[in-house]
């Protein structure tokens, strides 16, 4: 009897320890602010006298602009990233064409302030490369969402803790743009899958399952004792 509850147990422990492993989650985080820069070197991001949030992206006027997304990574801290999506309301779309993602160097409250000038607007456009999408003015008022690449969840690794920004730049095929007439939007969001983290909970599961291996040891002591 004493063997099949050492068996019982063993294997109550190895699932244990199986699910807890193989748990793998998905957390949708919303962009805490959003913004552009030009290739003036003007910035706009939580400054009131610009537009608010908008987050606009192309050409316009004889300007180039590209634009921001800052993210709160806090709730993340210890886990491991194993893929990233970004989500996107897309605004006013008036041309066909192409948005790229990058990494980002400025410091977040320099882009937030619209401080960071032409080095700011270079660096949102520039880097190191992490997906694009393809955008036609018939997604225009839609939401998008594409997969990045490896150099990104490398990057969201590295910012883990913190707050992590993503640079973008739409080129449209006749000079138009993307993200027209925007504003901070709660469906811009980075999907992030990972595993483990010491703040973000895993719905209990562990716990429960331990707690159901204690007490079905618990029970089959008392039967056979």
């Amino acid at each position: 009897m004493l063997r099949k509850i050492s068996v019982t147990v063993s294997i109550a422990v190895l699932c244990l320890f199986t699910a807890s492993a193989a748990q793998a989650s998905s957390i949708a985080i919303i962009n805490s602010n959003s913004g552009w820069y030009n290739d003036n070197g003007e910035g706009q991001g939580l400054n009131p006298g610009l537009n608010g949030q908008n987050y606009f992206s192309g050409d316009f006027d004889g300007d180039h602009y590209h634009n921001f997304f800052i993210f709160n990574l806090g709730s993340l801290a210890g886990a491991t990233i194993t893929g990233a999506t970004l989500q996107l309301y897309t605004g006013d779309v008036t041309d066909d064409g192409t948005y790229s993602t990058y990494d980002v160097s400025t410091a977040p409250a320099t882009l937030n302030d619209g401080t960071g000038g032409i080095p700011a607007y270079n660096d949102l456009g520039g880097g190191v490369f992490f997906g694009s999408t393809a955008l036609t003015i018939g997604q225009a008022d839609s939401v998008v969402a594409f997969g990045l690449n490896a150099g990104a969840i490398a990057a969201i690794q590295a910012g883990v803790g913190g707050m992590f920004s993503i640079g973008g730049d739409f080129v449209g095929a006749a000079g138009g743009w993307a993200f027209g007439f925007t504003d901070f939007d709660q469906r811009n969001q980075l999907i992030i899958e990972y595993e483990g983290g010491n703040n973000v909970p895993d719905g209990g599961l562990t716990l429960g399952l331990l707690g159901g291996a204690m007490m079905a040891l618990g029970a089959l002591r008392r039967r056979f004792m």
